[in-house]
């Protein structure tokens, strides 16, 4: 089962939802979706590590999967992994 508290964890990280917004030129709205919906689409997972990377942020990929390697829902959805 997929643990929702990876996005919060990792959107706080960033400073929050504006901060993080701001890190990737997306609305607010954008990463507040993701907050609520608890995860972070693996299509954008990678563009966050690199944003992650730039700000010397501590954050690896497995930081958006549960223990059991599970990924989020839209990954599982179209077989892709970030």
């Amino acid at each position: 089962m997929w643990d929702m508290a990876h996005a919060r964890i990792i959107i706080a990280l960033f400073g929050g939802t504006r901060p993080m917004a701001a890190t990737r030129g997306l609305s607010p709205s954008t990463v507040q979706g993701w907050k609520r919906g608890g995860y972070i689409p693996a299509r954008r997972q990678g563009q966050v590590l690199a944003a992650a990377r730039r700000l010397g942020l501590n954050l690896a990929p497995a930081d958006f999967f549960d223990d059991a390697g599970a990924p989020a829902p839209d990954a599982a959805a179209h077989g892709s992994r970030p």
